[in-house]
């Protein structure tokens, strides 16, 4: 028999096989469990694929990886790539900023330059 599950952040009740199915896409996102999903997707579909048999599946996935090394070190560079695009990104725009800045004050420069150049070639005494 079906469970059905609720959702509280969507205000609706989900069966069991959309709970499931959520979940694995959940999974695929870490690359170090992508094995385990492919595993679940091979249960035949005359299996029962309950949420709990999920659930001891996926936990004993994670507990296995948690004991691997190779994987934990995996996880901890692709943090620090995602943190180096992140101050990337920062950078750029910071960079943009501060070109648009530099720009600004040099049209400024400009004009006071202009002005100055004006005002000694043709004096406000001249204008009366």
């Amino acid at each position: 028999m079906l469970e059905e599950f609720s959702i509280s952040s969507l205000n609706e009740t989900i069966d069991e096989a959309t709970y499931i199915r959520h979940e694995l896409n959940h999974l695929k996102e870490h690359i170090d469990l992508k094995f385990d999903v492919q595993t679940w997707k091979q249960v035949p579909p005359w299996a029962d694929k309950t949420w709990k048999q999920f659930k001891s599946h996926s936990t004993k996935a994670i507990n296995n990886n948690k004991s691997d090394t190779a994987i934990g070190t995996a996880d901890v560079v692709k943090e620090q790539v995602d943190q180096n695009k992140e101050n990337q990104h920062i950078l750029a725009q910071a960079t943009g900023e501060a070109n648009d800045k530099t720009n600004l004050l040099e049209l400024q420069a400009t004009l006071i330059y202009v002005i100055s150049r004006a005002e000694a070639l043709f004096p406000q005494s001249a204008w009366i």
